[in-house]
């Protein structure tokens, strides 16, 4: 049985391969035998001087029952100390972190600790707010800002994230209010960038600047993007948080435009040059050094 990942040479440029083994239980090489397997987003990782393949996906066995497997668990490869040494030596000056985006959700919040564990970060990337089992509706609703900042306070709080993107995402959506409300929703906006940006700053994580909407020029008919947006970011000055800039980088294409992207934020980023993260930024790095956000994820 060979299982391969096609886009893999696509995507990456592979500098050198290796073969190795890996650890598998019962149910899983009698579920690889039938082909349900996948190596899409999977990838190895050094850990304590071993090497795991992580996120590869592998069905559970029909017949399994209680001994089944967890179907992307870490699994074991098998290498020898010497190929595991001579891949630190060779990328001594490279550092690769493993992390993903994701909602906060209070339900799921268990869940969001197990996954938090197996990676080195997580980004808070809220794009919808959920009510117990119901979705808080997003256009026409001038309470939504307040209801999206408040989802993103308790992700914060949670101690689990160590960047928030997009956190102007719920300005998206201005141009869905009635001109009835739209008092309200200007109102509800500023107070919902205010939350955002002082619970930012008190645990000390950064808030994102995102190009996503600039990439794909995605205006509103104020004239300006949907994010990032002004509004926010005006207010955003008057804090002490820490900002950075990033992409929707699901695929190489996110890169094409980006001089044209980074030429329609120039505004944002002169409102809050001063609180710019200058350089490569280590989420790592940054929590071992930051008390209140661990303090906050023990908690």
């Amino acid at each position: 049985m060979e299982i391969l990942n096609r886009k893999a040479k696509h995507d990456y440029f592979i500098d050198e391969a290796l073969e190795c083994g890996i650890v598998l239980k019962g149910t899983e090489i009698k579920s690889i035998r039938k082909g349900s397997a996948n190596l899409k987003d999977c990838y190895a990782r050094i850990k304590d001087g071993e090497v795991f393949l992580v996120n590869m996906y592998i069905a559970p066995y029909e017949e399994g029952n209680l001994f089944n497997h967890e179907e992307t668990r870490s699994r074991k490869l098998l290498l020898h100390k010497k190929q595991i040494n001579k891949l630190k030596q060779e990328n001594i000056d490279m550092t690769i972190l493993v992390g993903f985006e994701a909602e906060f959700d209070p339900m799921k919040e268990a869940f969001l600790g197990e996954m938090r564990e197996k990676v080195d970060y997580m980004i808070l990337g809220q794009h919808f707010v959920k009510n117990g089992m119901q979705m808080v509706p997003q256009k026409g609703n001038p309470n939504y800002p307040l209801e999206y900042a408040e989802m993103i306070c308790k992700g914060i709080e949670s101690g689990l994230f160590d960047i928030v993107a997009h956190p102007d995402c719920f300005l998206e959506f201005r141009d869905t209010i009635n001109d009835d409300d739209k008092v309200t929703y200007e109102e509800n906006c500023i107070k919902a960038s205010r939350m955002i940006c002082q619970k930012a700053s008190e645990v000390g994580i950064p808030l994102e600047i995102n190009l996503g909407n600039a990439l794909n020029n995605k205006f509103l008919n104020d004239g300006n993007l949907g994010i990032p947006h002004p509004l926010f970011w005006k207010i955003a000055k008057g804090y002490d948080v820490k900002v950075i800039k990033g992409i929707d980088a699901h695929s190489l294409s996110a890169f094409k435009n980006l001089d044209k992207g980074q030429e329609l934020i120039t505004n944002i980023e002169q409102m809050v040059s001063d609180k710019m993260i200058k350089g490569p930024y280590d989420p790592v790095v940054a929590r071992q050094k930051n008390s209140r956000l661990q303090d906050a994820y023990k908690s």
